[in-house]
């Protein structure tokens, strides 16, 4: 299931990143799915694996992602940055 996390990075990628709401529900969807079958992943993976996004941009949006859930005390456990 989609995390706290997984839906601040959807909204930081729509709004600086040009995600689009096809994309985005696509990559949701494909986390819900995957976490039904026993293999949770975030949307980021999502993303990447889908071909949405790129390693380079996905690093800059999951930064921003984490600048912004960090300042209004966002939700602890977000997933290892995306690369490491």
């Amino acid at each position: 299931m989609a995390t706290p996390y997984d839906h601040a990075f959807v909204s930081v990628w729509v709004r600086d990143g040009g995600g689009d709401r096809p994309s985005t529900q696509r990559c949701l969807e494909v986390v819900d799915e995957q976490a039904k079958a026993g293999r949770p992943v975030t949307v980021v993976q999502a993303a990447m694996h889908l071909g949405f996004l790129q390693a380079d941009r996905a690093r800059e949006l999951d930064a921003t992602t984490r600048q912004e859930l960090q300042a209004r005390g966002g939700p602890p456990g977000a997933p290892p940055r995306p690369g490491a």
